[in-house]
């Protein structure tokens, strides 16, 4: 499990690399050219990647802390350590919702009908709930046995 939320937090950090959202201006000027005949026309589409996002950096630095999480409860035992990874996912995956919901809002002035959502966005909103589950499968067999004792059951 350890092994997993610390590749899945890798590849999130990643995800800033890839476009979050494409879009093609209204005001674009289509270039028209003569092929055998035939007219085409080109749109030139744009991409705002992770990185220059805000969202994006957050979820850079959550993906970050999630494997500091993990690699401390790992070589230190510290059990609260084991508690970081998932609250990293459950903010990834928040960021990820909001993002996908609001994805106009991220290329400001453009016209929401043509605003998409981009690779690194579907591949945090799909890798956020992995973290987040995998980590707290982590969490609850840390604290599982604490919680049992306290209510007196095993």
């Amino acid at each position: 499990m350890r092994r997993t939320t610390l590749c899945v937090s890798v590849l999130v950090m990643l995800s800033i690399l890839f476009d979050w959202v494409r879009f093609a201006r209204n005001e674009l000027a289509l270039t028209q050219s003569e092929v055998a005949g035939l007219r085409t026309y080109t749109v030139t589409v744009y991409s705002i990647f992770g990185v220059n996002l805000v969202e994006g950096i957050a979820v850079f630095f959550l993906g970050l802390l999630a494997i500091g999480g993990v690699l401390v409860f790992r070589h230190m035992g510290l059990k609260w350590a084991a508690a970081v990874a998932p609250l990293c996912g459950l903010a990834i995956t928040g960021i990820a919702i909001y993002s996908a919901v609001f994805v106009s809002t991220l290329a400001s002035d453009v016209e929401p009908d043509h605003v998409r959502v981009g690779f690194g966005l579907w591949f945090i909103v799909f890798a956020g709930p992995v973290i987040l589950g995998v980590s707290s499968m982590m969490a609850l067999e840390v604290f599982r046995p604490k919680f049992w004792t306290k209510f007196g059951t095993e």
